[in-house]
């Protein structure tokens, strides 16, 4: 009986270092943001309602008005393409105070907290601020906290302006 000599193979110790160092930055990434499905970028919580301030006005858009569905839709669509997170932004009780009547923002609480879906650690917010007119308006960021108190850092979407047009579509921004 003849023993065959084994013979490395470079080819499957490349794929073995290649799957390890892929597998490395999964794994530190998702323990990072307590979210093993952060690769999967899909957005699609409903929300309980949205609030929109206007220069001191606010309208209120639930699930029975013909609006929440689509505004939802554009939203999730909006949520499931982060590009970015701004540590260093935050929202003070001031600026809070500005953006409820001076400014447009978009509140949107959800009925429980929800996970955006990124490599970035966004927590699970229960609501969500985005500014639309104003301060900040421009950066494409949304803030998250939890009832209304928002924390520190934001994330930076790919584009706001489907549901800048959208919301206008239906007739709620100026």
């Amino acid at each position: 009986m003849e023993r065959r000599r084994s013979v490395p193979r470079v080819l499957d110790a490349i794929v073995i270092i290649v799957l390890f160092f892929f597998s490395t930055i999964y794994v530190v990434i998702a323990l990072s943001t307590n979210d093993p499905a952060w690769i999967w970028p899909v957005f699609t919580a409903k929300p309980a309602k949205f609030m929109l301030y206007q220069q001191g006005q606010v309208i209120e858009i639930g699930p029975q008005s013909p609006a929440y569905e689509p505004i939802t839709a554009t939203l999730n669509r909006a949520l499931s393409r982060v590009v970015g997170f701004q540590e260093t932004l935050g929202l003070s009780e001031e600026t809070l105070a500005e953006y409820r009547t001076r400014a447009t923002v978009l509140e949107v609480y959800y009925p429980r907290p929800v996970v955006v879906h990124s490599r970035f650690n966004f927590g699970r917010p229960n609501t969500i601020l985005i500014p639309l007119v104003g301060r900040h308006s421009e950066a494409n960021v949304v803030f998250g906290g939890l009832n209304g108190s928002y924390w520190p850092g934001a994330l930076t979407l790919k584009d706001l302006q489907p549901l800048k047009d959208q919301l206008s579509a239906w007739g709620f921004l100026k």
